[in-house]
């Protein structure tokens, strides 16, 4: 029985198997300074891994994944929207927007002993977006660490990526989707193969999401730059460190998608969301906030995103 803990900052959900941390980094395509910082410590079966990667953007939260017997690193959108997992391919078509540039970053399935071809097609569609390609099978690890190791991990090898919304390349190789599996057509998602295999401590993974912000002074003025939100996909726990408060249990609504329904007990301020009950998904890949209009109205006055004088003015207070 799947089930969905939500949290303000924290999504946790229930999927199955030990403790292991996967950081996720906030990046757009601009050049970036990185600070990596490994940490790992092991208790029996429970280790903690943190890499800290800091941007200049805001934008979407991205972690990293390994995959091959000489493991192969890959920049991957951890989305809780799909169950469907590719990575675009070293053999990606030079026709393809996406696949023009920096094609070396790619996973080339001749580097891996471990590889097993498919004569298995896929397509997928995003907003537009349409990756296509064969289906694989391959060894996999998350983050930067291999020493756990899904194996057998069937996925996507995308050969080509159209960009028909925005035709400039994506800045990262892939997406690892972490919904429900029975929606998957890329074989068993990267979570549940791990429950299969006993590879974590409980049958849970949370994500934590924030966004640190630095104050620089110039002469008389002061820059407040936004860098990469420093945030954790935990997989197997939930750390109570990272919140304040007691979760909340609800039931999955529409089993796909990550769905529940929000009810009347919902407040922010003097004002209450969704007061005759409302569906909500968790979608750890968008960077919007969408619902009804009175709801998001309430939202966007509490957080201050819009400045009262002008609907279409972002405030930065």
């Amino acid at each position: 029985m799947f089930q969905l803990f939500v949290a303000v900052a924290i999504l946790s959900m229930l999927i199955n198997a030990e403790l292991q941390r996967t950081p996720l980094y906030e990046t757009n395509s601009t050049q970036r300074s990185i600070d990596i910082d490994h940490q790992q410590n092991y208790s029996d079966k429970r280790r903690i891994i943190r890499i800290k990667l800091r941007d200049d953007h805001e934008n979407s939260f991205f972690g990293y994944i390994s995959i091959g017997s000489f493991p192969q690193y890959f920049k991957v959108l951890f989305d809780t929207s799909s169950s469907n997992s590719w990575i675009l391919s070293k053999n990606c078509r030079s026709n393809t927007s996406a696949c023009n540039s920096e094609l070396k970053k790619n996973y080339g399935n001749s580097q891996s002993t471990t590889y097993i071809p498919s004569n298995t097609s896929f397509d997928i569609e995003y907003d537009g977006d349409t990756i296509s390609g064969y289906l694989c099978t391959d060894v996999a690890y998350f983050d930067f660490s291999s020493l756990i190791a899904i194996q057998n991990q069937t996925f996507g090898e995308a050969i080509s990526y159209e960009r028909r919304k925005f035709p400039f390349s994506p800045n990262y190789q892939g997406v690892v989707g972490m919904g429900y599996s029975t929606s998957a057509i890329t074989g068993i998602p990267f979570l549940n193969n791990m429950v299969q295999q006993g590879l974590l401590l409980r049958p849970v993974f949370s994500i934590y999401m924030k966004r640190e912000y630095v104050f620089l002074v110039y002469a008389t003025c002061v820059y407040i730059n936004v860098f990469s939100g420093i945030g954790e996909l935990i997989l197997g726990d939930i750390d109570s460190s990272l919140y304040v408060g007691k979760l909340t249990n609800v039931n999955v609504t529409r089993k796909g998608y990550w769905q529940f329904n929000m009810k009347s007990t919902v407040q922010l301020g003097n004002n209450i969301l969704c007061e005759n009950d409302c569906q909500a998904i968790i979608d750890s890949s968008n960077p919007r906030i969408s619902g009804p209009p009175s709801a998001i109205a309430v939202i966007n006055k509490y957080i201050r995103t819009i400045s009262p004088n002008n609907p279409g003015i972002v405030s930065n207070r």
